[in-house]
């Protein structure tokens, strides 16, 4: 009876490790759009595409944030570039070199 009782149990175990290497990010990759593979070119390891997807997408998120955080930079930048003139009282650009 005991047999039947550990064929009847349902075992989910997650393998991580395949897509997760701890000396390697898999930042470099190779589509083969012919063999339908994503491999990592450094470490050689097929890659879940939907991984790759979603890294790729965690990615663009950054690169989307601090392209906002350097244009308001810049922003600031350009207003400090600009000082009120003595004599007319309007706001001038400052020349730097």
């Amino acid at each position: 009876m005991a047999d039947k009782k550990e064929n009847d149990t349902i075992s989910i175990t997650e393998i991580q490790s395949r897509f997760r290497r701890k000396n390697c990010k898999h930042k470099h990759i190779i589509v083969d759009e012919a063999l339908a593979e994503v491999v990592c070119k450094h470490c050689g390891v097929k890659l879940n595409p939907i991984w790759v997807l979603a890294m790729l997408s965690r990615e663009e998120s950054k690169l989307e944030i601090l392209k906002k955080d350097t244009n308001l930079l810049l922003e600031k930048l350009e207003k400090k570039q600009r000082t009120k003139c003595q004599h007319c009282g309007k706001f001038t650009q400052v020349k730097s070199s």
